[in-house]
């Protein structure tokens, strides 16, 4: 047995939803992902920050099959997704052995407001 077929095994561990994942709707579909979700001071990306804007930005791992089994492709750099209700654009898509990794922005104008991920406060890092 290779490395990847033993990896394809214990993709599931990667995704529990009691341990490491929580569920989450991405452009309609139902599945587990982990969640990172973060302002722009603390994911490096200050300067993509303007004046009256303020970044959302999000970072989704979950089973690619799960995800292309709907869908024929993931996502790709420019297009829109919703996340639990919410709209993004991605930044970057890539399968990573079986385990897909979006990286997602989205601002909003003059006020910050809660976020899903982070919680009630909009302040909170």
């Amino acid at each position: 047995m290779s490395f990847r077929d033993d990896l394809k095994a214990d993709l599931d561990i990667f995704v529990e939803s009691e341990e490491f994942a929580e569920f989450v709707t991405v452009d309609g579909i139902y599945l587990r992902a982990q969640v990172n979700a973060h302002t722009a001071q603390k994911s490096g990306n200050i300067n993509l920050n303007f004046e009256g804007l303020h970044g959302d930005f999000v970072t989704l791992h979950f089973k690619t099959a799960d995800y292309c089994g709907k869908k024929n492709r993931l996502p790709r750099h420019g297009e829109q997704v919703w996340v639990d209700n919410v709209r993004y654009d991605v930044e970057s898509c890539e399968d990573q052995l079986g385990i897909a990794k979006l990286v997602l922005t989205a601002y909003r104008q003059n006020t910050l407001r809660p976020h899903p991920f982070r919680g009630a406060s909009p302040y909170e890092t």
